[in-house]
């Protein structure tokens, strides 16, 4: 549900709509609060409007780390929080996410064409397409489009995340924001800081949002909302690696040679595609596992599909082999006592 609403409150942000209320390092690597940014010279034109956003502002770094904050309190006293976390690089091409709840931490990396996911049960590895997404935050265009749909006061230059800003008091409306409030909503306040470095883009660097009324997240309640969004580390030197214990194959499982597509694992089982034949793809595990130590307990061929049964020091593995408009399926299933 909340990561849900998140995707409509990110969706709304971009078409001109946005943020919230948390604590962000500044250039000292200090957390500046929210609201308390550290004052410099004023910005030069910011009194003439906001300056234009590209759709593709972030595209224009080589690096940045995100923050997003989802605070709200019901009427009721119940308060939580959903906070997401993210840093992507440009090369290598990786981008790191990870969401957190009251109900728990879900987590995605993904580097080239390699991705693992954890919803909490363990990593999961699969191949993905390479994507040129660098710099589309979720989707968002780093909100370009809200320089222009939104009336604003122009409060000064400032210093947030280490960056050079200028900062501006949106005028929204309640019914602008009800879209997100999935309700009514009223005491509505909104702010912005643009990037105002030399040889940067102008990008969002903060972002906040509040409002007082429906709480989306719980249904039927009223309260107090507030949302920020940060971007920080800009071209910072940042290392995105893959997790530890991420799954793959065990080291006495050989990774097969032919050509492969669509690679999956997590813990126990492991699946991939190739354009190899079924026969070849069953010599191939019939020479390499026995190599390991594995000892052959069942070989069948049931229409097509081979299907075989090994076994090793107590642990059992299975192997399933089929085809299917020219593409052989693999599914490895390892059972361990």
């Amino acid at each position: 549900m909340l990561l849900a609403v998140t995707m409509v409150v990110l969706a709304s942000l971009a078409c001109g709509i946005g943020g919230g209320g948390t604590t962000a390092p500044t250039e000292e690597g200090e957390p500046t609060p929210a609201g308390q940014a550290t004052e410099a010279p004023v910005a030069t034109g910011g009194e003439e409007g906001m300056p234009a956003i590209s759709p593709d502002a972030l595209s224009g770094l080589n690096s940045y780390r995100f923050r997003l904050v989802w605070q709200w309190q019901t009427d009721a006293g119940e308060a939580q929080e959903m906070r997401m976390e993210g840093e992507e690089t440009r090369d290598p091409s990786a981008q790191h996410y990870i969401i957190q709840t009251a109900d728990g931490t879900m987590e995605w990396i993904r580097i080239g064409d390699t991705q693992w996911t954890n919803f909490g049960s363990g990593w999961m590895q699969s191949q993905q397409e390479p994507e040129e997404t660098f710099g589309d935050l979720l989707g968002t265009d780093n909100f370009s489009d809200i320089t222009s749909s939104s009336q604003s006061q122009f409060v000064g230059g400032e210093t947030v995340n280490g960056l050079r800003t200028q900062h501006y008091r949106l005028e929204l409306s309640p019914a602008e924001i009800a879209a997100i409030a999935q309700g009514e909503v009223t005491d509505v306040h909104s702010e912005v800081w643009i990037a105002d470095e030399s040889g940067l883009p102008a990008f969002v660097v903060r972002y906040q949002m509040g409002w007082t009324g429906n709480v989306p997240t719980a249904e039927g309640q009223t309260g107090t909302v507030e949302w920020t969004y940060d971007i920080y580390d800009v071209n910072a030197p940042i290392t995105i690696t893959a997790p530890e214990n991420a799954g793959g194959l065990p080291e006495d499982i050989p990774a097969y040679t032919g050509p492969t597509s669509d690679f999956f694992s997590m813990e126990g089982l492991i699946s991939f595609s190739t354009t190899d034949d079924v026969a070849t793809v069953a010599d191939f595990y019939r020479q390499e596992l026995a190599a390991q130590g594995w000892t052959l307990s069942s070989d069948e061929d049931l229409s097509g599909t081979i299907m075989q049964s090994w076994e090793k020091a107590g642990r059992q593995l299975q192997v399933m082999i089929n085809t299917q408009d020219g593409t052989t399926s693999v599914m490895l299933s390892i059972t361990t006592p």
